[in-house]
Formats: C-alpha cells, sequence, structure tokens
C-alpha cells in the first residue's frame, strides 16, 4: 500500500462548523490525483463520479443545452464522445465505468416512466458500482451512505403512507428487510450503530437543520473509521468527503449557518425518543 507522507502531513485542519473549504474538491483532484498510485486514483475518482453522473444525466435530457459541473472526472467534450460514440457504434471504453453505457441504454425508456426519476436510477446503479471497490473504508463509506439514504427513505414513505420500493437503492437483505419490517423492528434485529441517531435526525423538522445533522453524522463516521490509518489514501478520501461537506455548506449566509449549527447541536443533546411504530 502506497503512503503519502507529504501529502498527509500538509493537509490543513477541517472542523464541520467551518464557514469556508481550504482548498475546493476541483483543487484537490487537480493537486493530488496526479501523484496518486493508478489504483487509489481510481478510489478517488469515486467520489467525483458524482459529478459526472449528473452530468451524464442532464446531456441525455437536455443535449448541448445541459449545465455542467465541472468537478466530475469528464470533461463536457469527453462525455459527449463517450455518448455519441456508444450510440452510433456501441464502443466500450473500458476505462469508461461500466454503468454509464447501462444508463445511456436504459435512458430512453426511463424517460416514459411516471415512478422514478433516470437520475435516482443512475444513483442506484453508481453505488452498485463504488461498493464494488475492494478498498474496505471506501466500500465501507458507500455502503453506509447508501444505508442512510434508504432509511430516511422508508421513514419518509410510511410517514406519507406510500410504497418505498421504486426509492430504495440496492437489493441486498438489509435494505429489503427496511421495507418488509417497521423500523422500530429492524432497529432491534440489526447491528446499524448510527440507526436510531438517523431516526432521531429525521424527526428534526427544519430542512436546513436536518441536513446539518446528517453532514455531522457522516463527519463522525469518517473520524471514527479513519483513525488508524495516518498517511495512506483512506486519509486523503476523509479529507476530500469533508472538503466537500464544506464548499457546500459554504454557499449558505454565515451567520444563518452558525445559528442552524447551534440549533442541531443542541436538539441532538435532547432525548428524542423514537416512536413506538413508524
Amino acid at each position: 500500500m502506497k503512503q503519502y507522507y507529504c501529502q498527509v502531513a500538509a493537509l490543513p485542519e477541517l472542523a464541520v462548523d467551518d464557514v469556508r473549504p481550504k482548498i475546493s474538491t476541483e483543487g484537490f483532484k487537480e493537486l493530488y490525483m496526479p501523484n496518486f498510485s493508478r489504483a487509489d486514483a481510481k478510489l478517488i475518482s469515486l467520489f467525483y463520479l458524482k459529478y459526472d453522473n449528473f452530468n451524464l444525466c442532464a446531456f441525455l435530457q437536455d443535449g448541448e443545452q445541459a449545465k455542467f459541473d465541472v468537478r466530475g472526472m469528464y470533461a463536457r467534450q469527453q462525455l459527449e464522445n463517450i455518448v455519441s460514440n456508444f450510440k452510433t457504434d456501441e464502443y466500450t471504453d473500458p476505462n469508461i465505468p461500466t454503468y454509464f453505457y447501462s444508463f445511456i441504454t436504459l435512458f430512453p425508456q426511463l424517460k416514459e416512466q411516471k415512478d422514478r426519476l433516470p437520475i435516482d436510477v443512475l444513483t442506484s446503479m453508481y453505488y452498485n458500482y463504488a461498493e464494488q471497490a475492494t478498498n474496505t473504508f471506501v466500500h465501507d463509506w458507500f455502503l453506509f451512505n447508501r444505508q442512510v439514504g434508504n432509511i430516511l427513505i422508508v421513514s419518509s414513505a410510511r410517514k406519507h403512507g406510500i410504497d418505498a420500493t421504486p426509492y430504495l437503492i440496492g437489493d441486498d437483505e438489509f435494505t429489503k428487510s427496511l421495507n418488509a419490517l417497521g423500523l422500530r423492528v429492524l432497529q432491534q434485529s440489526n447491528g446499524f450503530n448510527e440507526f436510531e441517531d438517523i431516526i432521531k435526525i429525521d424527526q428534526i423538522t427544519d430542512i436546513t437543520a436536518k441536513e446539518r445533522a446528517l453532514d455531522a453524522l457522516k463527519w463522525n463516521w469518517l473520524e471514527r473509521h479513519t483513525f488508524f490509518h495516518y498517511f495512506t489514501i483512506e486519509r486523503l478520501f476523509e479529507f476530500l468527503v469533508k472538503t466537500d461537506i464544506i464548499e457546500r455548506w459554504s454557499l449558505i449566509d454565515e451567520d444563518y449557518g452558525e445559528k442552524i449549527l447551534r440549533d442541531v447541536v443542541n436538539e441532538l443533546k435532547n432525548s428524542v425518543q423514537v416512536p413506538a411504530q413508524v
């Protein structure tokens, strides 16, 4: 395993309540990616593919008029070439994530469906692809995010009396159990440590505060799971994800953001009871 002594030693300290990132996610890619081993660069690219997902879906929907997020792994022209080359001769580049081609193939029929958005299908493919990572930390990070999202989906669906099935990501036993069992029953029978924390967060009524709390939960997960990683790619992956969290919140007014954070901390300190039936 390659060690990144200089890169990690030079990383600035980050805090969940930072109002400005020390470096942008795009800057991280330009500064660090060229120095990674091929295997580690592929791991880091899994993070950036979420922007490519947005770009790919937008391009298929809106063509040349599509909005484009420059933080992805592929430039606009590269992405357009991926789509046009595949449409014309079904050529597949082994360096391109295979789920890109699967989604391009499915897109025409996805546009006709009413029960699920194309981007949701693409996100499901993305998680399936990312969770194939052989790096335990990276695999667990994507699995954790998917499970958090699915728990919130089921909780929301039950509140509104709708079927969560079309919106869930993945077909593993945990995901199947989410829809088949009440959340209370599942909480008592599974080993997902953050289950109760997520249910508490879901009871927060302010949308912004809820998002802040979810990011704090993910921040803490990252710190726990990188505690024994010192100069490895895991530490750099952690820094990148934390930078992304700060970067998103930097778009919010600073004073308002600080107030929201204080409210989140106070609310999470209180004992919120998990409802008997959810």
